[in-house]
């Protein structure tokens, strides 16, 4: 009995002392980060935010056994120059700030980060850090849940280190005074809805295969005051057709009989394997539905079409899914089409599109309709009634640049429509 007491007492007594602190953690001195293993030992996994933002601290090394933050993450004017000491830090739960750091040369320390889950406007920021040069530190990071943005660096040339990044939402490159490529930026960007490249004034290649695959599904683009070749978007959309191995001339769909056909021809293929045809009843998750064989290497105009013979009732969005022999791909923009109602017979009137301050709903009918407001992500956003003839606005001027949905339901049929916020 006495060796049971004696371990319960033990191991509580560790479970004490390997406790987080409860609330956010704020070091402002060096002392502080010094003797973080000290007034918190045994503690890894940190359940809420950490705040690092004072001249004061120079090195993290004292943070090496933290290996998740689980809400914010912010440095802002240390004194470091790099993040050693955080080599096991695998994962930020929110919104990660690097900002105004002017000695950090370099992110070394941050090599294992795999995942920043922001959401909404909380972002994976790295900003005004004159002399940081590197970030391929951030090689292993893969899962961004918002935006990335890389602002007001004028220390870095090109974006090695980001490689692998296959989750983004938006990607905003503003303001590197010595930017001169996207080099390294060379993961499929499937998910991007927002993309900003802004004032890199020697910035002249922006075309790299993960924009590209993509150009044609991002919801909103800003392109200026970059060097000739990546100073608007019909620069970048010009480099991106000598980059891609397909040069895709039209992508149409129409209507016969409640079939669609689906039609597309191409100027030229290189190393072409195949086309993956898929479709969508939302517009955010495609499946495929049959694939058809590219012809390799052309320079001549070659016609596809295929017959989707049991489409959805409704709204149907199609694109294709172009594949290399290497197992490259890149994917056409996406094209929509009605069957068995025309977009006319639609029981609400949706205006304007691209919408800015607020989108206005006009009930065409007597039915009282359902109305879901959702995001590129599939996030429900709003849910609201509409009564026969009434008209009513939704306020958007706080939204995020983007694809939106609304899922209009009459109680016989649910329709589907799609805009765009700029």
């Amino acid at each position: 009995m006495r060796l049971v007491t004696l371990c319960l007492f033990l191991l509580s007594t560790l479970l004490i002392h390997a406790q987080c602190p409860s609330g956010p953690i704020e070091l402002s001195t060096q002392q502080q980060v010094d003797n973080f293993s000290t007034n918190y030992p045994g503690c890894m996994e940190l359940n809420k935010s950490l705040f690092i933002h004072t001249s004061a601290v120079n090195n993290l090394n004292g943070l090496s056994q933290i290996t998740s933050v689980g809400l914010e993450f912010y440095v802002q004017n240390t004194s470091i120059t790099n993040f050693s000491g955080l080599n096991n830090l695998t994962f930020i739960g929110s919104e990660t700030f690097i900002f105004n750091n002017q000695s950090l040369t370099s992110l070394q320390g941050l090599d294992n980060l795999a995942t920043t889950s922001g959401s909404g406007t909380q972002t994976t920021s790295i900003s005004n850090s004159p002399l940081l040069t590197d970030i391929s530190s951030l090689s292993n990071l893969s899962d961004i849940g918002a935006g990335l943005f890389i602002l007001s660096n004028t220390g870095i040339t090109d974006l090695t280190g980001l490689e692998n990044i296959d989750n983004v939402w938006g990607l905003a490159i503003n303001n590197n005074a010595n930017l001169t490529s996207f080099n390294g930026l060379n993961s499929s960007l499937d998910n991007l809805s927002f993309l900003q490249i802004v004032g890199n004034q020697f910035l002249s290649d922006c075309a790299v295969e993960g924009i590209c695959q993509t150009i044609n599904n991002i919801g909103a683009i800003d392109i200026q005051n970059n060097a000739t070749g990546c100073n608007n978007f019909s620069q970048l959309e010009a480099a991106c057709l000598l980059l891609l191995p397909v040069e895709l001339k039209y992508w149409k769909a129409e209507l016969r009989m409640n079939e669609v056909y689906l039609h597309w021809q191409t100027a030229s293929e290189t190393q072409n394997a195949y086309f993956q045809i898929e479709h969508s009843t939302d517009g955010i998750t495609f499946e495929k539905i049959d694939e058809i064989n590219g012809v390799g290497n052309s320079t001549e105009t070659i016609n596809y079409e295929y017959i989707h013979k049991n489409p959805a009732f409704g709204l149907n969005y199609y694109r294709l899914k172009q594949v290399d022999y290497d197992g490259t791909y890149s994917y056409s923009k996406i094209i929509s089409l009605y069957v068995g109602n025309e977009k006319g017979d639609m029981p609400l009137t949706v205006y304007p599109n691209p919408v800015a301050d607020a989108i206005f709903l006009e009930n065409k009918t007597e039915d009282i309709l359902d109305v879901e407001l959702c995001d590129i992500s599939g996030k429900h956003l709003l849910h609201i009634a509409i009564n026969g003839s009434e008209k009513t606005n939704i306020p958007a001027s706080e939204w995020q640049l983007g694809i939106y949905f609304l899922k209009i339901n009459n109680g016989r049929q649910v329709y589907m429509e799609r805009f765009v916020k700029e």
